[in-house]
């Protein structure tokens, strides 16, 4: 786990260390996912993504 946080870290800083405001959330109806920068940038999945009914 520790090597996990330092690697996050080390992408958090090469990248400018962005803020809160820095991230967002885009959903469609069949994923969601996060991102940093602007929602074509770099993005990542969530770890669960509940069914939508």
């Amino acid at each position: 786990m520790a090597d996990e946080v330092l690697r996050a870290w080390t992408v958090w800083e090469e990248r400018g260390a962005p803020v809160l405001y820095d991230f967002g959330l885009t959903r469609t109806e069949h994923e969601q996912w996060v991102w940093s920068g602007d929602p074509d940038g770099p993005r990542w999945q969530p770890l669960e993504t509940a069914a939508v009914h």
